[in-house]
């Protein structure tokens, strides 16, 4: 068979685009490396340019290559799909999950329950939250974080809902404490404080993209989880900076928590779904999972937050800048 004809070959090609190693594109094909070397040489003569600039490492695709492989690539997924399902019929699979536990129990596992009735086979094991260094491990295959990570070194990150959210209490609080107007009013105040695996403490709030001095309270609570957040909140113990709104749609829309510090809010979350390349590479169906997630969730924590915000501009005490709806 011509080389040019080889399906295989332009595997190897759509894979050593991704991975920049001739070395790890053999591990991931189970190839022998020589074998990958000999195919790609043999493909980019018979196209007439060349695929890679091997004097970086990782090497880089050319931009000749990078517009093939966009064109290859979804047939190449396709007969990857063919393949497996001519091999054999369907085994169960299973993908270890990792996401912040509250996000789970109010929304995630509704989204895996929906994946999964429509995948029979495909069963899901939760696991803790991880940072994304944690990834190039094995206990995790997919895993939620609420922030872009500054390495994404053998990742793929699909984003899928950027929010935000402004300081949040309860009347009764603010009928025994008063009502703050100034950050530097905050002095004053309890701050309850969320801080997990992936988000230290916020340190400041901003205000048309800019940054206030930084917070001091009187004294915090500090909570690992954002449902432990929201009953700390309920209880009228402090003011929230950064309970995700999803969380208490309800409890704004009847007016039993009430925002504070008009036009102040918290820096965004860029949450995002990550998987490791190799993992796709070599598993379609982690892949197919990885974007139905980041379309399914992005689409159902839009409507969450745009809730979220729709309750606060009617809230009396305190409106949203206009649009604001429309920020996620």
């Amino acid at each position: 068979m011509k080389t040019f004809e080889n399906l295989v070959a332009w595997e190897a090609l759509v894979v050593a685009s991704k991975t920049g190693s001739i070395t790890r594109t053999a591990l991931i094909l189970d190839m022998e490396i020589t074998r990958v070397s000999r195919l790609l040489a043999e493909l980019e003569d018979a196209v007439g340019f060349p695929f890679f600039d091997k004097r970086r490492r990782p090497m880089r695709p050319t931009p000749e290559c990078i517009e093939l492989v966009n064109k290859l690539e979804p047939l190449i997924d396709g007969f990857r799909m063919l393949r497996a399902e001519n091999a054999a019929p369907e085994e169960t699979f299973r993908i270890r999950f990792a996401a912040p536990a509250e996000l789970s129990q109010d929304y995630l596992i509704g989204f895996l329950c929906t994946y999964s009735n429509d995948h029979p086979n495909t069963v899901f094991s939760l696991v803790p939250e991880v940072r994304p260094n944690q990834m190039h491990g094995t206990d995790v295959d997919a895993a939620v974080l609420n922030h872009m990570p500054d390495d994404d070194t053998g990742l793929v990150i699909r984003h899928f809902h950027s929010s935000s959210t402004v300081p949040l209490a309860t009347p009764e609080y603010l009928e025994k404490h008063g009502t703050p107007r100034t950050i530097a009013d905050l002095a004053h105040h309890t701050g309850l404080a969320y801080q997990s695996v992936n988000n230290p403490p916020i340190t400041s709030l901003y205000r048309n993209g800019v940054a206030s001095a930084p917070l001091r309270w009187q004294k915090t609570h500090s909570c690992s989880n954002q449902l432990s957040l929201k009953t700390f909140l309920l209880n009228h113990m402090g003011i929230a900076t950064d309970l995700f709104l999803g969380h208490v749609v309800n409890e704004i829309q009847t007016g039993r928590i009430v925002p504070v510090l008009r036009g102040w809010e918290r820096k965004p979350w860029h949450m995002c779904i990550a998987t490791r390349m190799e993992d796709e590479l070599k598993t379609p169906r982690l892949r197919a999972f990885a974007e139905w997630f980041a379309v399914y969730a992005g689409n159902a924590l839009r409507v969450a937050t745009r809730a979220g915000w729709r309750a606060l501009n009617r809230n009396a005490k305190g409106k949203a800048e206009p649009g604001r709806e429309e920020k996620s």
